[in-house]
């Protein structure tokens, strides 16, 4: 929330992309959509992930312009 502040951006327009359970839950909390990068597929959080991708460039399709 203090970097939305910051950067004046609104929760609509902001995204959080992590790696593990603890990002997606930041993002969560703060009331952002998530996308949980696992390249290997190992892990699952699908209570705090709104999008689920295993490589980089899939992010770009769900974040738009």
């Amino acid at each position: 929330n203090y970097l939305l502040k910051q950067w004046h951006v609104t929760d609509y327009n902001a995204v959080m992309v992590g790696d593990y359970r603890y990002d997606i839950e930041a993002g969560r909390r703060a009331g952002i959509k998530t996308i949980h990068f696992d390249s290997n597929a190992q892990f699952s959080w699908p209570e705090f992930t709104d999008h689920k991708v295993s490589r980089m460039c899939d992010i770009a399709g769900l974040i738009g312009d």
